[in-house]
């Protein structure tokens, strides 16, 4: 998994989480690529987080647990951490903090393959 889905928390699409080298491994770098589709998503709260973390750069990620899938996100510049859990079919949930201080903000998929 080199690619998560992010949507905000009614399924609009918001971005994208790139990682290299891919999920599989216990850490690696990432950049946000935030790309609403609905222009009212621009002004999300959700979007504005992907936003913050695309003007970070480059971001090292972490994976906490494997079942599920979970990672922690830690960008330069930025105080709060970025968390990532993806689910089986269902899918999973992203937001920002740690603990009991963790705000749910979207939905995470991973991208369909062809």
């Amino acid at each position: 998994m080199k690619c998560v889905v992010l949507q905000d928390s009614d399924g609009s699409h918001l971005g994208f989480m790139l990682c290299s080298p891919d999920l599989g491994h216990s850490s690696g770098d990432c950049v946000f690529m935030a790309v609403p589709t609905l222009p009212e998503s621009f002004d999300s709260p959700a979007a504005d987080l992907l936003f913050q973390r695309r003007d970070a750069g480059e971001s090292a990620w972490e994976v906490i647990g494997r079942e599920p899938l979970s990672v922690v996100v830690r960008s330069p510049g930025l105080a709060t951490e970025l968390f990532v859990e993806l689910g089986g079919s269902e899918g999973g949930r992203w937001g920002i903090g740690s603990g009991p201080d963790r705000q749910v903000v979207g939905r995470t998929l991973l991208p369909k393959t062809a």
